[in-house]
């Protein structure tokens, strides 16, 4: 039976959930900056909610002809 000593644990990050969260809600609010390295496993995640955020608004656009986030105005030059 082997001990583990916790030697082997280099890093300790967050769970991905909360980059996932913040990928979501950076989309609903037009944030389009993902201030982690798009290539470690949290960027990812980020980008991952960020996609199911995009993808969520659509579908509701499909189905309701609403969007999810903010509500936009749209000005119409008439004459």
């Amino acid at each position: 039976m082997s001990v583990n000593t916790g030697e082997d644990k280099t890093e300790r990050s967050a769970p991905l959930r909360i980059q996932f969260d913040q990928g979501r809600y950076a989309f609903s609010r037009g944030l389009l900056s993902n201030y982690y390295d798009p290539d470690s496993t949290a960027g990812k995640e980020w980008q991952r909610g960020f996609d199911r955020g995009y993808f969520e608004n659509i579908y509701s656009i499909k189905t309701t002809g609403k969007h999810l986030g903010r509500t936009a105005t749209v000005r119409s030059s008439v004459g």
